[in-house]
């Protein structure tokens, strides 16, 4: 096997360090653990390039290089903006800043949700037409790594979560506790984005039984100290205080699954869940309260309500193991084979 030298770009923001990005990042450390692989500096003695990004305004790059690239994305590419992300938009371009927060919360209150939450248009239209090309083999030497669910030989489908939390998956193999500590506060909310009118809508929909504690931009009642706060702490340092936590996914597209979820179980606690409808392929959904499971917000918050009242049940609900018979799916290395057969197509001529 030929060595291959691969440039990384637009890899910032998950790591403190370029090199945790080999051993943390999923897909980097399949790449290097099963291949004869260089990262180097210099894009130009590269041969394959490894571009993470979404919101590039020009694609017309690719042409100029006579190399490979194989693009990565995390967004949910089925996304569309709503009427209320319109509004927001609108004010953060009048350069409102933490104000605009505090607005949008108040005009929530006075739209009825079946209108804020009419969807328009696509979040990326442009990113996602720029995939859909990939997948058809429109674009010669380009390949992508997404996570929805899109159709073709040079694109392939990881949900973004095994990315980041593939290498913390032991950690969420429960252990059995003889006395489980015991939680004082209710229900925690971090969100910073108004992507989701759903998720605003359940938080407030359970807010009317007790306080639910935001910490994030949106319905913040807990102060804003926490705004700046990595998102990878948050299990420790606010989660873990907490019966329960609403975790809901930006949009319910299939196979979209984000790091939301795992990060509230490592947390320990109960997630509140609204997702993609594969979810149970990859975790026990016995051990979270999953929309799908109940149909209606409702019947979720009248589950939360019986669990709140009640330590025992709580507690027997707690010790539902994450995955399936308490053991990572076979999903995960079907996943690892899929990606390293997904390599050997990319590097072929190198093999």
């Amino acid at each position: 096997m030929k060595k291959i030298k691969i440039k990384l770009k637009h890899f910032y923001g998950e790591y403190s360090r370029e090199e945790e990005y080999y051993e943390k990042y999923w897909s980097l450390k399949v790449l290097k653990d099963n291949f004869n692989v260089e990262f180097v500096n210099n894009e130009k003695e590269a041969d394959v390039i490894f571009e993470h990004c979404t919101r590039i305004s020009d694609y017309k790059f690719l042409k100029e290089r006579n190399k490979k690239i194989v693009l990565f994305s995390s967004e949910d590419l089925f996304k569309k903006r709503d009427v209320f992300n319109l509004i927001e938009s609108f004010f953060h371009k009048l350069g409102f800043g933490e104000k605009k927060w505090k607005i949008m919360d108040k005009i929530d209150d006075i739209i009825p949700h079946f209108i804020s939450s009419i969807q328009i248009r696509y979040f990326l239209p442009r990113h996602l037409e720029f995939i859909k090309k990939i997948a058809q083999g429109k674009i010669k030497n380009a390949y992508a790594i997404v996570q929805n669910d899109i159709k073709g030989k040079n694109v392939l489908i990881i949900p973004s979560f095994l990315q980041v939390f593939y290498y913390k998956t032991s950690k969420l193999i429960k252990k059995k506790e003889k006395h489980p500590e015991k939680r004082k506060k209710f229900c925690a909310f971090i969100v910073s984005s108004n992507s989701s009118r759903e998720r605003v809508k359940f938080f407030k929909m359970l807010s009317k039984y007790k306080k639910v504690d935001s910490y994030g931009k949106i319905r913040n009642n807990m102060g804003s100290q926490f705004f700046n706060m990595p998102w990878r702490e948050t299990h420790n340092k606010i989660y873990k205080d907490y019966k329960f936590v609403i975790c809901f996914e930006n949009n319910f597209a299939k196979r979209y699954i984000c790091e939301k979820l795992p990060l509230v179980m490592l947390s320990g606690t109960i997630p509140l869940f609204r997702g993609a409808s594969d979810i149970g392929d990859y975790f026990n959904t016995k051990s979270f309260i999953n929309y799908d499971d109940y149909g209606s917000y409702g019947k979720m918050v009248k589950k939360i309500i019986e669990l709140d009242k009640n330590d025992e049940k709580y507690n027997e609900f707690l010790k539902e193991p994450w995955f399936k018979d308490n053991k990572i799916p076979k999903i995960f290395k079907d996943k690892e084979k899929e990606l390293i057969n997904f390599y050997k197509y990319v590097f072929k001529e190198w093999l």
